[in-house]
């Protein structure tokens, strides 16, 4: 489990950055409290969805929780090099200027659908893979049809990521799927058409300090699966995050305006 947070989510170099694991349960805080403040929305997803409300939730935390599985690769995390050494020494043997071009987004989708049953589903699940090309493409693009190559790195550093990757879709449903009784393998309802635009509000809220401060907000973590120091800012150095069974919000943390 600790290799899942050896990979950073958002960065402002030379020494302010916030966590991948920590951004992505950012961006589950922000839905979960627009779900929970906006009754008529999530009426109309339950709706859409066809399955009860706390499912519909479990599923939708769940999704939005992967909307950066892209990022769990050596080939984004070196586009912060001194970074991503600080966090991962496995990453040393890769050299910044032999990555190429990467499309987190499109490759999150491609991983997922690679690596499905890591997540818990079947590659040929129609609905799951409708979700994930809906999270992934959350930055406008939801033209997800290529394919995923490993990189040019040892197999310890492509173990690595996948272990990463896979380490935290357990996580997920560890924090979310099991305790809302959805079971490993289970397909989710066809998403709603609007979720990838939903999804791109909660990033972008959870991404922008002057709505959303990561390190004072919105949950409470117990239970312990993995823990370790935030760094957003210098304000937040020694914060720590404590993540496990129960997912719980403190909504006025998280400032929405209106």
């Amino acid at each position: 489990m600790d290799t899942v947070i050896k990979y950073w989510g958002k960065a402002s170099p030379p020494d302010t950055y916030h966590r991948l694991a920590y951004h992505s349960l950012d961006a589950m805080a922000v839905a979960e409290a627009w779900l929970t403040l906006d009754k008529a929305l999530l009426q109309s997803i339950t709706r859409s969805c066809g399955v009860d409300e706390a499912k519909v939730k479990a599923w939708v935390l769940f999704f939005i929780g992967l909307h950066n599985l892209g990022k769990w690769d050596v080939r984004f995390q070196l586009k912060v090099e001194t970074l991503a050494l600080s966090l991962n020494c496995v990453f040393e043997e890769v050299a910044a200027q032999d990555v190429a071009p990467y499309n987190h987004g499109a490759a999150g989708f491609a991983w997922f659908q690679r690596e499905s049953d890591g997540f818990g589903f079947d590659a040929y699940d129609d609905a799951a893979m409708g979700w994930m090309r809906a999270v992934a493409g959350h930055h406008g693009s939801l033209q997800m049809d290529h394919e995923i190559q490993n990189p040019s790195a040892s197999a310890k550093v492509i173990s690595c990521d996948q272990s990463a990757r896979r380490g935290w879709g357990a996580v997920l449903r560890k924090l979310i799927l099991e305790p809302s009784g959805i079971a490993n393998g289970e397909s989710p309802p066809d998403p709603p058409f609007f979720i990838a635009g939903f999804c791109s509000v909660c990033d972008w809220l959870a991404s922008n300090e002057e709505f959303f401060f990561p390190c004072i907000i919105a949950r409470i973590f117990t239970g312990g699966l993995f823990e370790a120091p935030c760094r957003k800012r210098p304000p937040c150095f020694g914060e720590k995050w404590c993540v496990g069974r129960s997912f719980q919000i403190i909504r006025h943390e998280t400032r929405f305006h209106r």
